[in-house]
């Protein structure tokens, strides 16, 4: 695996747990429907996670064109995140709680792909 994966995945654990409990509170405390409270979470850690993203994990300085880069491919990462959420739900039957970890998944993958090659890629 490489240093820059491990490093993503560190990151991206903080921004999990974070974005979870915020979904969970969503979901319980404030009685969102599970759509609407995974949107609120990833909408409240996107912007911090382009930070710690272009510094600690691909060491790259942080530019506003970078930003736009890091939420377009946060919205793909995120539309597959709901398609998958929204799957489970209707397909399923799985509590949103734990479809929820599936979805999460998908995301993760997308989103180091995405920024690996498009949003911090090397010039070579």
């Amino acid at each position: 695996m490489s240093g820059e994966f491990i490093r993503f995945l560190i990151v991206g654990v903080f921004n999990t747990i974070a974005g979870y409990a915020i979904f969970l509170f969503g979901l319980w405390g404030l009685s969102m429907n599970a759509f609407a409270a995974n949107a609120m979470s990833y909408m409240i850690v996107v912007f911090v996670a382009y930070f710690i993203t272009a510094k600690f994990v691909f060491k790259k300085p942080i530019a506003p064109s970078g930003m736009g880069q890091f939420l377009a491919a946060f919205s793909i990462a995120f539309g597959l995140n709901q398609a998958v959420l929204l799957g489970f739900d209707r397909f399923t039957g799985l509590r949103p709680e734990f479809a929820q970890v599936f979805a999460m998944g998908t995301y993760t993958v997308v989103f180091f792909l995405l920024n690996k090659f498009v949003v911090f890629r090397s010039a070579e």
